[in-house]
Protein backbone atom coordinates (compact mmCIF):
# COMPACT_ATOMS: atom_id res chain seq x y z
CA UNK A 1 0.00 0.00 0.00
CA UNK A 2 2.86 2.28 0.85
CA UNK A 3 4.83 1.32 -2.25
CA UNK A 4 1.89 2.08 -4.67
CA UNK A 5 1.24 5.56 -2.84
CA UNK A 6 5.01 6.22 -3.51
CA UNK A 7 4.55 4.98 -7.37
CA UNK A 8 1.76 6.98 -7.58
CA UNK A 9 3.17 10.14 -6.54
CA UNK A 10 6.07 9.23 -9.06
CA UNK A 11 3.53 9.12 -12.05
CA UNK A 12 2.74 12.42 -10.86
CA UNK A 13 5.75 13.77 -11.31
CA UNK A 14 6.11 12.29 -14.05
CA UNK A 15 3.45 13.66 -16.06
CA UNK A 16 4.68 17.60 -14.73
CA UNK A 17 7.86 16.98 -15.28
CA UNK A 18 8.22 15.28 -19.13
CA UNK A 19 8.79 18.40 -20.28
CA UNK A 20 11.07 20.36 -17.88
CA UNK A 21 14.11 21.28 -17.34
CA UNK A 22 14.68 18.13 -14.68
CA UNK A 23 14.76 14.71 -15.85
CA UNK A 24 13.16 12.12 -13.75
CA UNK A 25 15.44 8.93 -13.64
CA UNK A 26 13.82 5.72 -15.29
CA UNK A 27 12.61 3.32 -13.20
CA UNK A 28 11.32 -0.58 -13.26
CA UNK A 29 7.22 -0.45 -13.20
CA UNK A 30 7.44 -2.68 -9.73
CA UNK A 31 9.75 -0.11 -8.32
CA UNK A 32 8.58 0.62 -4.72
CA UNK A 33 10.24 4.55 -5.22
CA UNK A 34 11.78 4.47 -2.24
CA UNK A 35 13.64 7.86 -3.71
CA UNK A 36 12.65 10.12 -6.66
CA UNK A 37 15.38 11.28 -8.32
CA UNK A 38 15.81 13.83 -11.16
CA UNK A 39 18.70 15.09 -13.19
CA UNK A 40 19.32 18.76 -12.81
CA UNK A 41 20.49 20.90 -15.77
CA UNK A 42 24.32 21.18 -15.42
CA UNK A 43 24.99 24.11 -12.86
CA UNK A 44 21.03 24.54 -11.34
CA UNK A 45 20.94 21.89 -9.17
CA UNK A 46 22.11 24.12 -5.87
CA UNK A 47 19.63 26.85 -7.21
CA UNK A 48 17.17 23.96 -7.72
CA UNK A 49 17.15 22.88 -4.46
CA UNK A 50 17.58 26.46 -2.46
CA UNK A 51 14.37 27.59 -4.52
CA UNK A 52 12.81 24.25 -2.54
CA UNK A 53 14.23 24.89 0.77
CA UNK A 54 12.86 28.84 0.86
CA UNK A 55 9.42 26.81 -0.15
CA UNK A 56 9.82 24.58 3.14
CA UNK A 57 10.38 21.89 0.87
CA UNK A 58 13.05 18.92 2.19
CA UNK A 59 15.44 17.49 -0.93
CA UNK A 60 18.06 15.00 -0.24
CA UNK A 61 21.74 14.51 -2.54
CA UNK A 62 21.91 10.74 -1.63
CA UNK A 63 24.83 10.21 -3.61
CA UNK A 64 27.27 13.41 -3.93
CA UNK A 65 30.30 11.78 -5.37
CA UNK A 66 30.71 8.50 -7.24
CA UNK A 67 31.86 5.60 -5.24
CA UNK A 68 35.87 5.98 -6.63
CA UNK A 69 35.72 9.39 -5.39
CA UNK A 70 34.42 8.22 -1.79
CA UNK A 71 37.30 8.18 1.43
CA UNK A 72 36.42 5.11 2.06
CA UNK A 73 37.44 3.46 -1.11
CA UNK A 74 40.58 5.71 -0.90
CA UNK A 75 38.85 8.29 -3.21
CA UNK A 76 40.62 12.01 -2.96
CA UNK A 77 37.48 13.63 -3.53
CA UNK A 78 38.41 13.68 -7.52
CA UNK A 79 36.74 10.80 -9.39
CA UNK A 80 38.23 9.04 -12.07
CA UNK A 81 34.71 8.89 -13.47
CA UNK A 82 33.63 11.47 -15.29
CA UNK A 83 29.81 10.69 -16.69
CA UNK A 84 29.59 9.58 -12.57
CA UNK A 85 30.90 12.37 -11.76
CA UNK A 86 28.29 14.44 -14.14
CA UNK A 87 25.74 12.56 -12.73
CA UNK A 88 26.17 13.00 -9.31
CA UNK A 89 26.52 16.94 -9.64
CA UNK A 90 22.92 16.80 -11.15
CA UNK A 91 21.09 14.26 -9.40
CA UNK A 92 18.88 15.41 -6.70
CA UNK A 93 16.19 13.50 -4.71
CA UNK A 94 12.22 15.31 -3.97
CA UNK A 95 9.90 14.21 -1.54
CA UNK A 96 8.12 10.88 -2.57
CA UNK A 97 6.99 9.28 0.71
CA UNK A 98 3.32 7.90 0.99
CA UNK A 99 2.17 11.13 3.12
CA UNK A 100 1.99 13.42 0.50
CA UNK A 101 -1.25 14.59 -1.09
CA UNK A 102 -1.99 15.91 -4.39
CA UNK A 103 -1.42 19.79 -3.09
CA UNK A 104 2.09 18.96 -1.80
CA UNK A 105 2.83 17.39 -4.93
CA UNK A 106 1.73 20.95 -6.97
CA UNK A 107 4.01 22.77 -4.11
CA UNK A 108 6.73 20.51 -5.13
CA UNK A 109 6.42 20.62 -9.10
CA UNK A 110 5.75 24.44 -8.50
CA UNK A 111 8.77 25.40 -6.67
CA UNK A 112 11.35 23.24 -9.18
CA UNK A 113 9.88 25.16 -12.33
CA UNK A 114 9.62 28.29 -10.84
CA UNK A 115 13.73 27.50 -9.99
CA UNK A 116 14.73 25.13 -12.83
Amino acid sequence: RRAAARRAAAEVYDAAFCDSPVTPLPRHPDDGVHQYVVLCPPGRREVIQAGLHRAGIDTAVYYPAPMDAQPVFGGDGRSACPNAAAFCARALALPAHEGLNHEDMARVITAVMESA
